[in-house]
């Protein structure tokens, strides 16, 4: 590296531009394929009584704490979540009551997501 920008000769490696500065990679992560791609399970939660950006915030902070949660997207009617399929009713259900509220409903599917 040299004054802030990195000097890369290695063969084939990529770089990117992010505010002027170049970051370098060296080699490139493998190619998923369609085999390697774990099932995950989309849970659609219905909390009561999200009615504030702080209630949202703090079932949110809750819900990423929880084992095996990918993603979860949280507003004031309920949430969906994203896990690799360890998370069960009762771990999302209790991190939903740490958080002060209750879980009314929970609906699950379980699919292969694309990796874009």
């Amino acid at each position: 590296m040299a004054g802030g920008r990195c000097v890369n000769g290695a063969r084939g490696a990529a770089s990117s531009s992010v505010a002027g500065d170049y970051i370098s990679r060296t080699s490139m992560p493998p190619r998923e394929t369609v085999s390697d791609r774990r099932p995950h399970t989309i849970a659609r939660l219905t909390i009561r009584g999200l009615t504030s950006v702080h209630a949202v915030r703090a079932v949110y902070t809750a819900l990423a704490g929880v084992d095996g949660v990918v993603h979860a997207d949280v507003n004031r009617h309920g949430a969906v979540v994203e896990h690799d399929g360890t998370a069960t009713e009762a771990t999302l259900r209790d991190a939903v009551s740490l958080a002060g509220f209750e879980l009314s409903a929970m609906a699950e599917e379980r699919r292969v997501l694309p990796i874009v």
